[in-house]
């Protein structure tokens, strides 16, 4: 899998197959693992290597998701 980093090392964009311009490989994950990246891809951050998922970047990015809903 290939993945397009911003400023601060969160995915902007991926790929499982083919490549973008200025990508990182990164090791692929379980399906399992897969299902939730693809739902929550901005919330992953490269660190030495690995794609960590931030769990308070995806609590706040649903907090926003849901006050956007409201309103």
């Amino acid at each position: 899998m290939k993945v397009l980093l911003n400023k601060d090392n969160y995915i902007d964009s991926y790929v499982l197959i083919g490549d973008i311009s200025d990508s990182v490989e990164v090791p692929d994950f379980t399906d399992e693992e897969l299902n939730t990246f693809t739902e929550n891809y901005g919330t992953y951050k490269l660190i030495d290597g690995t794609l960590v998922l931030d769990e308070g970047k995806l609590a706040t990015d649903k907090a926003e998701a849901e006050a956007q809903a409201l309103s």
